[in-house]
């Protein structure tokens, strides 16, 4: 009687573990084509950052101009940085970069094109190289 109680206890068990596994497919196909989406069943995961981290926090954090990182500057924004910063140079002649930056509150990161724009125009002129430079103001 004990052989029959255990072969009957794993044909429930085994009926059950084919029933759960059903029923978990069913709900996966029924999100996929809810979504639209392909959505892997079993693909094991590589090494690396844990799923759904995004790789570097800052790079939603708005900037000192209100704008995500990463996104281009408008013309009007480009010329009013090289206005502010050719008036710093008029005032604050031979001037390196980082002293313009702290002068008008941008990052000189942020500086590299407009003083290559400025350059360009004739507007700003330059002494030195690398970190030994200094600038000073064209012709207007």
């Amino acid at each position: 009687m004990a052989d029959t109680n255990d072969m009957i206890r794993a044909r429930v068990d085994a009926f059950v573990a084919d029933l759960t596994d059903l029923i978990h497919q069913a709900i996966l196909d029924n999100v996929q084509a809810a979504l639209g989406q392909a959505i892997p069943s079993a693909a094991p995961r590589r090494p690396g950052r844990p799923k759904g981290r995004v790789s570097a926090p800052a790079a939603s954090a708005p900037t000192k101009r209100g704008k995500k990182r990463g996104g281009k500057r408008t013309a009007s924004e480009l010329a009013d940085m090289a206005d502010k910063l050719v008036s710093f140079v008029e005032k604050n002649p031979g001037s390196s970069i980082e002293e313009i930056g702290r002068g008008i509150a941008i990052p000189t990161k942020e500086l590299a094109l407009p003083v290559k724009k400025l350059l360009a125009e004739g507007r700003l002129k330059k002494k030195g190289q690398k970190r030994a430079t200094r600038y000073s103001a064209g012709r207007r």
